[in-house]
C-alpha cells in the first residue's frame, strides 16, 4: 500500500515538475514578479483570509447546536458543497440581481462583479467544510461538562468560549481547510464577480484568464504559486493533525 502512496505523489511531483520544461526560466522568473501575478496573489491571500473568518465565525455556534441533535438542517447548510460551483456561483448572481431582497443588498454591499462577491462565493463554497469536523468535535465533549457549564448560568457565548479549548485542534484544521478552499475557489466567484483583470482576479481566475491569452510563462508561474501555498496550508494541517494524536 505504502508503495502505491509513492508512486501517486511521484506521478503528480513528475506532472507539476515538467510545467518548468515548457518555458524558459528567464521568462518564468519575470512573469512571477509581473504586477498582474503580484495582484492575483494578493487579492487571494486577503479575502481567503476574510472568507475563512467569517466561515469559522458562524460554523462555530451552528456546529454546536448541530452536534445536540438539531440536525435537521444540516443538508440544507452543506448543499453548496455538493452542488457544482458554478451552480452555487449561478444562484448567488440571479438572487443578487434578479429579486428584490438581493438588489437591494448588492446596493449596499456591490456582490456582483465586484471584491465583495469574491468574498461570498468563497464564503458560501467552504462554510460546510468546517461544519462536520466541529460538529464531530463538539460531539466527543461529555454532556456531564457541558451542563455543569451551564449550571453556573453559563450559556450563548460564554458556553462555547469554555468549550473552545475541547474542539481547538479540529477549530484550527477545519479553519486550514476553508482557507485552502477558498484560495482554490474558482466556480462561484467567477460567476459571481465575474473574471475582471486588475479587480476581480484571484490565482484561479487569473490562470483561467491567462490560459485563454496563450500567456504559458504566467500560467505556469501562477500554478507554482497556487501549488507552493497549498503545500503549505496542507503542510500545516498535516502538522495540527499528529500533534492532536
Amino acid at each position: 500500500m505504502r508503495v502505491l502512496s509513492y508512486l501517486v505523489a511521484f506521478l503528480w511531483l513528475v506532472a507539476l515538475l515538467s510545467l518548468f520544461t515548457v518555458v524558459k526560466v528567464e521568462d518564468l522568473m519575470r512573469a512571477l514578479t509581473d504586477p498582474e501575478v503580484l495582484y492575483a496573489l494578493t487579492l487571494s491571500l486577503v479575502t481567503s483570509f476574510i472568507s475563512t473568518l467569517l466561515v469559522m465565525t458562524f460554523a462555530f455556534p451552528i456546529a454546536y447546536e448541530l452536534s445536540r441533535g438539531s440536525s435537521a438542517l444540516e443538508p440544507l447548510l452543506s448543499l453548496p458543497n455538493a452542488m457544482p460551483p458554478v451552480a452555487v456561483g449561478a444562484t448567488l448572481l440571479l438572487f443578487f440581481s434578479k429579486t428584490p431582497i438581493g438588489a437591494a443588498l448588492n446596493s449596499v454591499i456591490h456582490a456582483v462583479f465586484s471584491v465583495p462577491g469574491i468574498i461570498i462565493a468563497q464564503s458560501t463554497v467552504s462554510f460546510p467544510l468546517a461544519l462536520k469536523p466541529l460538529k464531530s468535535a463538539f460531539k466527543e465533549i461529555d454532556e456531564d461538562l457541558i451542563l455543569a457549564i451551564k449550571s453556573h448560568g453559563c450559556y450563548g457565548l460564554c458556553l462555547l468560549s469554555k468549550l473552545f479549548k475541547g474542539v481547538k485542534s479540529q477549530f484550527k484544521s477545519a479553519s486550514l481547510l476553508v482557507y485552502s478552499r477558498s484560495l482554490a475557489e474558482f466556480g462561484a466567484s467567477v460567476t459571481l464577480a465575474g473574471a475582471i483583470r486588475f479587480k476581480t482576479e484571484t490565482l484561479p481566475i487569473a490562470i483561467y484568464l491567462n490560459l485563454e491569452s496563450g500567456d504559458v510563462a504566467k500560467v505556469i508561474s501562477l500554478i507554482t504559486i497556487s501549488a507552493v501555498l497549498a503545500l503549505v496550508v496542507l503542510t500545516l494541517s498535516v502538522g495540527w493533525e499528529l500533534d492532536k494524536g
